[in-house]
């Protein structure tokens, strides 16, 4: 459903993106879940965020658990995690 969201959203406002995951975040006050992207994807740290914001919504369209957590809080929004230029490229060659 993730990647779905994520698709769906690309579609919408008709980009591209490459590797990307999307995977819980746990913090001292609400978890969430991390949109793991390298940093140079989106033009500006808005439109990442805007992004991010986008996926959010369809998540919480396409999958009422996900939308139940959302509307109680015991889940926050989809937040942007930027990595730095190449890390997906290290990751997957250590």
């Amino acid at each position: 459903q993730a990647a779905s969201a994520v698709a769906s959203v690309l579609e919408r406002v008709g980009r591209g993106l490459g590797t990307f995951s999307l995977a819980p975040c746990w913090d001292d006050v609400q978890p969430f879940y991390g949109l793991f992207v390298e940093e140079q994807e989106f033009d500006s740290l808005a439109a990442g965020e805007q992004f991010a914001r986008l996926v959010d919504e369809e998540l919480q369209r396409s999958n009422i658990e996900y939308a139940g957590k959302r509307s109680s809080a015991r889940l926050g929004p989809v937040k942007l995690q930027n990595l730095p230029m190449g890390a997906w490229e290290r990751w997957v060659s250590d």
